[in-house]
């Protein structure tokens, strides 16, 4: 147990190395724990409210971030120097994911709904999906990064085809809240588990790349 005094703990993601978690609470912002020793390497400072998403990217070396007053926010988690300050939601970032190979950071606010593609090298905005109705709390890249899964209030969890910026499938999954999204290393199951206290395997083989409808 790490002794974190900073209030409400929101998010806490581990490192791909498994040698840092990253504390998001309601009052201290991120504190970044190193787990040899047990102690607060960094925090990051400043921002613009309550961190409400938090995300690490598969190499490690970028921390995003995501809170009330609507910015996504770029962090080196070895130095804790901020890196790019972006422009989200106005009322406020839910949800954040990293592609698999780094180069995409997708972010859903409350307000707007649309899901938005970043790419991190650049900081610009590179495409922006079909809103999610009603608010998605969690995202998901598959394995090969060209699926992308939301969920969300009332059960819904949708998948969007990430080349075409089409939507393919909505899953009426859940009586409630959608917790938790997660792919299948072979990208062909899709795992939810709800509000309902159910998870869910759901199978994607036959799902088409380019196709709307419903699964």
């Amino acid at each position: 147990m790490l002794p974190h005094r900073g209030g409400h703990v929101r998010r806490a993601p581990l490192s791909p190395d498994d040698r840092t978690v990253a504390v998001a609470s309601r009052t201290q912002g991120v504190e970044l724990w190193d787990l040899a020793t047990r102690t607060v390497r960094q925090t990051l400072a400043g921002g613009h409210g309550t961190i409400q998403a938090i995300a690490f990217a598969p190499d490690g070396k970028t921390l995003a971030t995501g809170d009330t007053g609507g910015r996504v926010r770029l962090w080196d988690p070895s130095t804790g120097a901020e890196l790019a300050d972006l422009p989200g939601d106005p009322l406020g970032l839910r949800a954040l994911a990293f592609s698999p190979d780094g180069k995409t950071l997708a972010s859903v606010g409350t307000g707007d709904r649309d899901v938005k593609l970043w790419d991190v090298a650049t900081r610009e905005l590179v495409a922006t999906l079909p809103g999610f109705e009603p608010v998605a709390y969690n995202l998901a890249f598959s394995p090969d990064g060209r699926l992308l899964a939301a969920g969300g209030r009332e059960g819904a969890v949708r998948l969007w085809d990430v080349v075409s910026g089409q939507p393919l499938a909505t899953l009426h999954a859940h009586h409630g809240t959608v917790w938790s999204v997660a792919f299948s290393p072979d990208g062909r199951t899709l795992a939810t588990a709800g509000e309902d206290r159910l998870a869910k395997l759901w199978d994607l083989g036959g799902l088409p790349r380019t196709a709307v409808g419903k699964v």
